[in-house]
């Protein structure tokens, strides 16, 4: 048995133990915690505490701290008090916290399960590409979702193979290695008249051009105009953020490889 090294107060309870059982004293069987405590305050003494010289105080022989109910106490509580800041106090500004709506999209594997095959592939390879930076994650992201019962055993090779192959395109090289810096799945609030609203372009990429990127992926073989919208509303929020710099924007359906400037 052992404790933490306690800085002020340690505290710990134990049933006394009236009768010491021949099996726990030969060895032959694990002795309980009660048992160890009882026995430690019925023979310990200051030899037990310590090698060095005694520090008038702080050892003693702990049978003499036990009362009749069989209660150690050593020492005396200690009064905390807050420190005393000397620096000022600052005033923090106001800011909004959001509600993250899909949290829990990618936590219930049953309703991965009741989706037809396409969509819920889609979303699986969505939640992968969330936790790629560069190139070489694409392995530890599949595993991950693999991990928290996603993707079964068998196809995690398949998933890195298609990824993989889809970043070794050319025309994505600066989405994944490069950049000046990248925001993955990170929402955007924007106020309205009645609360707030929140997007979430997939990656948005400030590239070594100087330009910033925002890319939404696809992985089925539909284009809608909903999606060119949906991406054109995303840089537009970012315009109004960044208004100096070019901002651009891409549907990127990586398993097609094909990419369209929106």
């Amino acid at each position: 048995m052992a404790c933490t090294r306690a800085v002020n107060e340690l505290m710990f309870y134990y049933t006394p133990v009236k009768k010491i059982k021949s099996e726990q004293l030969d060895g032959t069987s694990l002795p309980t915690t009660d048992f160890l405590l009882a026995n430690a305050f019925s023979v310990a003494d200051a030899a037990f505490c310590s090698n060095n010289e005694p520090l008038p105080g702080l050892l003693a022989p702990l049978k003499n701290h036990v009362d009749s109910c069989d209660l150690f106490e050593f020492g005396e509580a200690v009064d905390h008090k807050a420190e005393e800041r000397k620096e000022p106090m600052v005033e923090m500004p106001a800011y909004y916290s959001y509600d993250n709506e899909g949290i829990w999209e990618m936590s219930r594997i049953e309703d991965l399960e009741d989706m037809e095959r396409p969509r819920r592939r889609g979303i699986v390879l969505h939640s992968i590409m969330s936790g790629v930076r560069n190139r070489s994650d694409v392995e530890r992201a599949v595993r991950r979702r693999a991990a928290r019962g996603f993707i079964d055993d068998d196809e995690i090779d398949g998933y890195i193979a298609e990824l993989s192959e889809a970043l070794s395109d050319e025309r994505v090289d600066e989405w994944f290695e490069g950049y000046r810096r990248l925001l993955r799945e990170s929402t955007i609030a924007v106020p309205t008249g009645d609360g707030v609203r929140n997007y979430r372009p997939d990656r948005v990429v400030w590239t070594s051009q100087g330009t910033i990127d925002v890319i939404d992926y696809k992985f089925g073989e539909e284009e809608p105009s909903g999606y060119i919208r949906q991406v054109k509303g995303y840089m537009r929020l970012i315009s109004k953020i960044y208004p100096d710099v070019e901002v651009r924007g891409f549907l990127w359906y990586p398993l097609q490889k094909r990419i369209t400037r929106v």
